[in-house]
């Protein structure tokens, strides 16, 4: 019994090394734009053939959203190969994977082969081929509108901005601009007590890329970017911006807000220097503002001790009170007191 439990284990993991080694599940490359792409036949990889193993492979292509049938493009028999007629220059064969001279959006599609060993059955395998545009930054262009006017412009680097308190609006955005496939991307923002990165909530947005010059690189791309708007109700806050791919690196900006700082009016400064009065206003209102709330703290902490002060007096008076009924010399004490008048008042 125990020895047909074996076998049969035996022969489903045969089985299952079986489906993973048959060559015929899709492979995936990308190769960047106008670059060479190697592509091996999944079937000898596999079997772990060889060159020397090889008598003949037969290379097909089918387009990108084609649904005709895969047409043959190269063919390489005992060491020699025989190109076809499509696009006779873009294919090659090194050591018998398929070489694509130049990869552009016509090369991406499905890469079927038949491989025939010399000594065994023939088998197919498929590779799915597409091109990648990878943007020139280092990593994604941060900008910041205040009041939706641009006054930081994206950079390689991390930054830090400082802004005033009283600005009525003030956003940020994260852009990559001409990569295939699109780069999804994010803003975090720090909290420093828990030491942790918090995802904000902000819709991207892709567009396909336009181009003026260098449209080689730029055709068929897109264009990510992603805003929203920062509360400036902390100081020193610190955001970063997340490119999801391998390629990109993330970028931080931290926003210093210049709490002392007011905008004046601009009629008012106008005036006063017109006046001849060049020293410079103070914003009385926030002084007063700030001076009463300091009378308002202080009073509030001197009654607050006070209530502790009564509170302890109280607690401490009921402990020794209840110490002393506990106490039996305490209980005593009022019969020998008892004892004493009666023995006055018989003298």
């Amino acid at each position: 019994m125990l020895s047909s439990i074996m076998i049969g284990i035996l022969v489903i993991i045969a089985l299952i090394l079986a489906a993973c080694t048959s060559g015929i599940s899709p492979r995936r490359f990308e190769f960047e734009r106008g670059s060479r792409g190697v592509v091996p036949c999944p079937a000898m990889l596999d079997r772990g053939y060889s060159a020397s193993d090889t008598e003949a492979i037969y290379w097909y292509f089918l387009p990108e959203g084609s649904s005709h049938s895969p047409e043959s493009i190269i063919i390489y028999f005992h060491g020699d190969t025989t190109q076809q007629i499509v696009n006779p220059e873009r294919y090659d064969i090194q050591n018998t994977s398929l070489v694509i001279t130049n990869v552009t959006k016509s090369a991406e599609g499905i890469y079927s082969c038949t491989f025939v060993p010399w000594d065994g059955a023939s088998e197919k395998g498929s590779v799915e081929v597409s091109e990648r545009v990878s943007c020139k930054s280092k990593c994604p262009k941060v900008s910041l509108y205040i009041d939706d006017q641009l006054t930081l412009k994206g950079t390689d680097s991390s930054n830090t901005v400082e802004v005033p308190s009283d600005i009525a609006d003030l956003k940020l955005t994260c852009s990559v601009e001409h990569a295939k496939p699109a780069v999804n991307i994010s803003w975090f923002v720090l909290f420093p007590l828990l030491n942790r990165w918090e995802e904000i909530p902000a819709k991207p947005r892709v567009q396909p890329a336009s181009c003026e010059t260098e449209c080689f690189f730029v055709y068929g791309t897109f264009n990510s970017d992603v805003r929203f708007k920062a509360s400036l109700r902390s100081n020193n806050l610190t955001f970063k911006c997340v490119a999801n791919n391998s390629i990109l690196e993330d970028i931080e900006v931290t926003i210093k807000t210049q709490n002392d700082i007011v905008t004046a009016n601009p009629q008012e400064v106008t005036d006063r220097a017109n006046s001849g009065l060049n020293e410079p206003t103070t914003p009385m209102p926030n002084l007063t503002m700030g001076i009463g709330i300091l009378i308002i703290l202080v009073t509030a902490t001197v009654l607050l001790m006070n209530i502790v002060l009564v509170v302890l007096h109280l607690f401490l008076r009921h402990r020794h009170l209840k110490r002393l009924d506990n106490n039996p010399r305490h209980q005593e004490e009022p019969k020998f007191d008892n004892l004493l008048v009666r023995r006055v008042n018989m003298k």
